[in-house]
């Protein structure tokens, strides 16, 4: 393996941790959902179920928590970038995030790839 595909590697591995970290954050606040009855017709099961259960992210918990030590001790502005990226924005495209933050496009990539890099050098992943 050379080391472009070595560093597309650990990039994708940094990547997959922050995602799961974002993930872990979001979490669901509040009340739980009600999606059935709460009568004997929401204890029923059709005979006619198709399809089975949903598939559902659930993120790993330990990894979550993981990376959120390792983010709260970067240093300030790492951590605005990677929460705006991974959290607040995380369908956003580049130009918006960065205007979102009050900063150039070229700086915003700069600095999530310093940040991306620091997460790595956390994670030993290097």
């Amino acid at each position: 393996m050379d080391t472009s595909e070595q560093t597309r590697t650990r990039g994708t591995v940094v990547q997959d941790e922050l995602r799961n970290w974002a993930w872990w954050l979001a979490g669901y606040v509040g009340p739980p959902v009600q999606d059935k009855a709460a009568s004997a017709e929401g204890n029923y099961v059709s005979d006619e179920i198709w399809d089975g259960h949903e598939p559902r992210y659930e993120p790993d918990q330990l990894a979550g928590e993981r990376v959120e030590e390792i983010v709260r001790n970067l240093p300030t502005f790492s951590r605005m970038v990677l929460k705006a990226a991974y959290v607040q924005y995380p369908y956003h495209l580049e130009h918006s995030i960065a205007q979102r933050l009050k900063i150039s496009t070229d700086r915003y990539k700069a600095e999530l790839k310093k940040a991306h890099e620091l997460v790595a050098k956390s994670l030993k992943l290097d």
